[in-house]
């Protein structure tokens, strides 16, 4: 719950190095052992297990639903990168939990500055469908589009229903596609449903916009306000 992976229960979970102190307090559940100093860090001001110790711990007692969910949580919003989890599981390939983190691992992507699961995993669909890896989340002007392919002229937006159900959000939308259309860029817009439920689908609509552009090199104007090339951001 500190690191905003997932939402507080009812039991408050706590590391002691000791084996003193009472066994039992209300509310809260004592477990008794030394973590290693890279596994403990401070945020918010609390000492707390880092973000991969966190879920090396979840995995002992998490069903594979909930720990993907905390993973993915880890993933956009604190940009945990998979490799280092991967490295704690390899290095202790006994730890109760192992299977499901390998599982999930399995499928991972770096997230980069991914901004909600819905654009992770729009990375993640790429990934498994052999699409190049777009730019993410990169400054045009005063627009950032979701995903860029520079070299494609191709611009991917992602839109969740957090961020894009009111009117007004609408129209942000709708005024950022023209100035991303009037630097000459392709853009698509896609759904929750569109990425998670027909990925197959979708990544061929992808590939299939990438057939109709040809590459393009320096020379145009810079879609940044400048006088250089799409390939050059």
């Amino acid at each position: 719950m500190l690191w905003g992976l997932l939402r507080g229960g009812g039991v408050t979970e706590v590391t002691v190095p000791t084996t003193a102190g009472h066994p039992r307090r209300d509310g809260i559940l004592v477990h008794r052992q030394r973590l290693p100093g890279g596994h403990v860090t401070t945020h918010r001001g609390i000492p707390v297990t880092t973000p991969i110790r966190t879920l090396l711990d979840l995995a002992a007692v998490a069903s594979v639903t909930v720990l993907s969910r905390a993973f993915e949580q880890a993933q956009v919003r604190l940009h945990l990168p998979p490799a280092p989890l991967a490295a704690e599981v390899i290095a202790r390939p006994r730890r109760r939990g192992n299977a499901k983190l390998r599982r999930i691992l399995a499928g991972s992507v770096d997230p980069a500055a991914v901004r909600s699961v819905l654009e992770l995993r729009f990375l993640r669909m790429c990934a498994t469908h052999s699409i190049a890896r777009p730019r993410v989340n990169v400054r045009i002007g005063e627009w950032t589009p979701d995903f860029l392919w520079p070299e494609r002229g191709l611009v991917v937006e992602t839109d969740g229903y957090d961020f894009h159900r009111t009117a007004a959000t609408r129209r942000r939308d709708a005024r950022k596609d023209e100035a991303m259309r009037g630097l000459g860029l392709t853009v698509v817009r896609l759904t929750w449903a569109d990425v998670v439920e027909r990925p197959a689908a979708t990544a061929q609509h992808i590939r299939g916009h990438e057939c109709q552009l040809r590459p393009r090199g320096g020379g145009r104007d810079d879609i940044r306000g400048g006088r250089v090339g799409l390939t050059s951001l």
